[in-house]
């Protein structure tokens, strides 16, 4: 049985492919490939452990972003608080929504 977070994931991932494809009018479902009846057609799919791999490499790659972006808002905080409340949604936003989306 898949944990929470799987099934989460799973809940999102339907939610927002729903969403794009409500928004660009597109068929749900991928298209099926012209075959005649003699013809044998194989579907490939990643296997799982390529796409942990795959997503493994994504957030390593995101690490440092995240980090530049917080050492920019410990020095902005330094030299002036009050810009760096005013900077701090702008900065989160900019550090989480690449990780999450």
């Amino acid at each position: 049985m898949p944990d929470a977070g799987e099934r989460v994931g799973r809940w999102m991932y339907r939610r927002i492919w729903r969403g794009l494809v409500d928004w660009f009018a597109v068929p749900a479902d991928p298209p099926s490939l012209p075959a005649h009846d003699s013809d044998r057609v194989e579907v490939f799919r990643p296997d799982p452990g390529y796409l942990a791999y795959l997503k493994f490499w994504f957030w390593l790659s995101l690490w440092p972003m995240d980090l530049v972006i917080t050492a920019v808002m410990v020095a902005v905080f330094m030299v002036s608080p009050l810009l760096g409340f005013v900077l701090l949604l702008p900065a989160v936003a900019l550090a989480v929504l690449p990780d999450v989306v």
